[in-house]
């Protein structure tokens, strides 16, 4: 078989964020290369989560084999630097994988396919969407990243026209959604696969999401990949999380962003201050560093009540960053209640730090 070697390290790569380096189960460090005599070579890789992309080759006869995942990526990532085309062959009893390249040749030792899992074909009622729309989605795992198993769960449910997604941990958490038809769902998923997703280098301006009896799945034109479905209620902190609706203001988001910039530099600890008065609305910094205070332009305030909420740094810009909108909302009443950031299509809260600001 011969093949493209930057076309090789794409499909490797593809399967990255699947495959964990130490896995629980020692098969699971490998991959399946499968060819069914065509122009295309075929690459299957399972964890909690699996992947499969196809890939142009040209192949001589049809195989399948069992090949170490990071061996092979690192030798892939590494010739493709010297080398455009990469030749693979098989031992006369097929237990090494052989790759000649421009200048040698170097042999991997293959896996006894015994144990290795079955490869899943996507089923399902099908949902085509907007990359654009289904990547904002899946943007919700961030959250998915409590201490508690299922607050790495990801809630998406199907109902009245729109497609919902939610996530929460302990701190921070939010819900968006998007515009859509088809027949209603409601499921719950580990937030790894939304991270696989997301990180994709995905071409397609389409994708197609299919929900089955069990199975979660998202496909483009040349790949797939796909997860077990939960069977588990799913905990949105955002209810256990009450907002008294005092402050509710609208910002400027690259406003804020630019802001946040400029404070971090100051910052320790990730901590920042939102601060609220009559006169205005400002964030601020006060560390061992030095302070800042940078005014975020909002005026004709009323119904005003003071506050100075500490924040995460990082909480926060990973909550603006998501928001798709010039203008965003934030609602927030005292110091220990949650600050609530948003728009139309978007609901998200950061729970306040501790903190003994200066004069607070």
């Amino acid at each position: 078989m011969k093949i493209v070697s930057d076309n090789l390290y794409v499909g490797l790569s593809f399967l990255r964020n699947i495959i964990s380096p130490t896995p629980f189960v020692p098969i699971l460090r490998n991959i399946k290369m499968v060819s069914y005599g065509t122009d295309e070579l075929t690459l299957f890789g399972k964890n909690n989560e699996f992947g499969v992309i196809r890939i142009p080759a040209v192949v001589d006869e049809p195989f399948e084999a069992i090949v170490p995942y990071h061996t092979l990526l690192d030798l892939v990532a590494e010739l493709r630097k010297s080398s455009d085309t990469l030749e693979l062959t098989f031992n006369r009893n097929k237990t090494r994988l052989n790759v000649l390249y421009d200048s040698g040749s170097v042999s991997i030792a293959l896996e006894d396919t015994t144990g290795f899992p079955l490869e899943t074909e996507p089923d399902g009622y099908k949902y085509v969407l907007p990359k654009e729309d289904l990547l904002s989605v899946f943007g919700v795992e961030g959250f998915a990243t409590g201490d508690k198993y299922i607050l790495t769960m990801v809630h998406l449910e199907n109902k009245q026209g729109a497609l919902i997604a939610e996530a929460t941990n302990a701190h921070s958490g939010g819900y968006t959604y998007v515009d859509m038809g088809g027949k209603p769902f409601d499921v719950v998923f580990p937030g790894n696969f939304a991270r696989i997703i997301s990180k994709h280098r995905i071409q397609e301006d389409t994708l197609t999401l299919q929900i089955s009896t069990n199975m979660l799945f998202v496909s483009g034109e040349t790949w797939y990949v796909g997860a077990q479905l939960h069977d588990a209620k799913y905990m949105n902190m955002m209810n256990l999380y009450k907002n008294s609706g005092h402050n509710h203001l609208t910002i400027n988001k690259s406003l804020l962003l630019d802001k946040l910039r400029i404070l971090r530099i100051l910052s320790v600890d990730d901590m920042i201050y939102l601060d609220i008065t009559a006169n205005g609305v400002s964030l601020s910094v006060n560390s061992s560093k030095g302070d800042a205070d940078e005014d975020l332009g909002v005026n004709d305030l009323q119904d005003v009540v003071p506050v100075s909420v500490g924040l995460s740094y990082r909480g926060l810009t990973q909550i603006v960053s998501l928001i798709d909108a010039d203008e965003i909302i934030l609602q927030v009443g005292t110091n220990m209640e949650p600050l609530l950031i948003g728009n139309d299509k978007s609901l998200y809260f950061i729970i306040p730090m501790r903190h003994n600001k200066k004069g607070v």
